[in-house]
């Protein structure tokens, strides 16, 4: 009791940082009097790494000048009381030591020290994610351009999936002013790491940020991209995340302009990458990242609205866009479910509502002579009243209604087979099962779920024998 509010204050906040730091400086004074120059050396140069770091980096600071002699065994002198033991082979420095490097070096030796370290981390053969981070912030505290656009290069190259791990652990990227160059006098490298920084928005960061980032990206590559290759990368980069549609509304817009480059600048030339080795008739890249956005149709009438949409494009690109869809490949039905598996289970969802959606679509997709795309609305409109409706009648006729409009497909006899099989008649199921699964251009998973079908349809009337075959078709 007596103290004041304003003397507690400053006890447990300004007084008690000072006094850490006072700490701090009488440790790098007793180290300076108490340890050989070598360990000095070692764990000096140690103390500008951020975070964990292995042995084999900390080796390799011996080799700046002046040279340690068996930084090995050096190193592992300091294990203990001055580099702690985080995990099996990372360490880090005692925290007492934050900032130290900053105090004993000047400005060249703490840049020569960034350089050894982004430079032996470049150098293996393979680099962990923990020190991805490292990289990153070396690199830049290097300031030499070829290790920035090393870790730029591999970051940029990455697949989404390691795109995902990565993320985290180069958040810092954030925070990078986005109203100027994070390289000064170097548009390119700028342009690069500014790429890097969108990326790392992809998996988890906000739509703002992600915005923001693009439009700064935008204006730095103009006077870098003449050819438009640096903006095809990017518009790439952000549509084979399937997370960008929540990210860019305009998607579909993005889309649009990497067609354009594609076909109008000519910059077809890494599009293999997209494609299987080997695989005949490959889809378009454009398809490929038509396909990537998928998940973000969450509703029936988000897919309706798809549709509009591309329906106001020409023909060529509507084939391009809808390339990687096709049977036994990526049966287009995929697409057209999608909207109504994630909203369908609902309580609240209106079915008829959903089924007259998707019989526009049939009709829109019908007038741009994509039999499969019709068939598959008018099949999705008949789940509508079989599924949600309970009228399974409805939905044989709408079937019918569709196989007489659009003509024959393999996949409305399925269709028709699983409305019968749903209301257990298995005489009708049966035989129109049967002719789905040997006609049929189905993937593994398809087929199975119709042998299985059609074994408990062969077993509930009694035809044993039939229901092993089809049960072991379904394996």
């Amino acid at each position: 009791t007596g103290w004041s509010r304003r003397a507690l204050s400053e006890i447990l906040t300004e007084q008690i940082f000072d006094e850490i730091d006072a700490e701090r400086d009488a440790v790098h004074s007793r180290l300076l009097l108490a340890m050989p120059p070598e360990r000095q050396h070692l764990l000096f140069r140690a103390s500008i790494i951020r975070g964990s770091f292995d042995r084999e980096l900390g080796i390799a600071l011996g080799e700046i000048q002046p040279s340690v002699t068996f930084p090995g065994a050096v190193f592992d002198r300091l294990i203990g009381p001055w580099i702690e033991v985080v995990q099996r082979d990372r360490f880090r420095v005692s925290p007492l030591l934050t900032g130290a490097a900053d105090k004993v070096f000047g400005a060249a030796d703490r840049k020569a020290i960034h350089s050894c370290i982004a430079t032996s981390l470049l150098e293996r053969d393979s680099l962990s994610v923990l020190d991805s981070g490292l990289l990153m912030h070396h690199a830049l505290g290097s300031g030499e351009s070829d290790l920035i656009m090393g870790f730029a290069s591999g970051v940029i190259t990455c697949g989404t999936d390691t795109l995902d791990i990565l993320a985290p652990f180069i958040a810092d990227i954030a925070h990078l002013d986005m109203s100027k160059p994070i390289c000064p006098g170097e548009p390119a490298l700028s342009a690069m790491m500014r790429l890097v920084q969108l990326l790392s928005f992809l998996p988890s960061g906000s739509a703002e940020e992600a915005q923001n980032c693009l439009a700064a990206m935008e204006s730095e590559r103009i006077d870098v991209d003449r050819r438009g290759n640096l903006e095809l990368t990017v518009l790439s980069k952000i549509l084979l995340h399937p997370r960008s549609g929540k990210l860019f509304p305009n998607w579909f817009d993005l889309l649009v302009r990497a067609d354009n480059l594609m076909i109008e600048g000519n910059l077809l030339g890494g599009a293999n990458e997209f494609s299987a080795p080997g695989e005949a008739n490959p889809p378009h890249p454009c398809g490929i990242f038509f396909a990537c956005q998928m998940r973000n149709i969450e509703t029936v009438a988000d897919f309706h609205q798809l549709v509009s949409r591309l329906d106001k494009e020409p023909n060529e690109r509507r084939v391009r866009f809808l390339s990687s869809y096709r049977p036994g490949r990526g049966d287009i039905s995929i697409l057209v479910n999608h909207g109504w598996m994630r909203e369908g289970r609902g309580p609240d969802f209106d079915w008829e509502a959903a089924a007259k959606l998707y019989a526009e679509t049939a009709d829109i997709a019908f007038s741009w002579q994509n039999k499969m795309l019709a068939s598959r609305c008018a099949i999705a409109q008949a789940i509508c009243y079989d599924e949600n409706g309970r009228d399974p009648g409805r939905a044989f006729r709408s079937l019918e209604d569709a196989e007489r409009r659009f003509g024959f497909d393999i996949a409305f006899v399925r269709a028709k087979a699983k409305v019968l099989w749903r209301r257990k008649d298995h005489v009708a199921a049966l035989p129109l099962l049967a002719a789905a699964a040997d006609q049929g251009e189905h993937d593994q998973i398809e087929h199975a779920y119709i042998a299985r079908e059609a074994g408990i349809s062969a077993a509930e009337l009694g035809k044993w024998v039939e229901a092993e075959t089809w049960f072991e078709r379904a394996q």
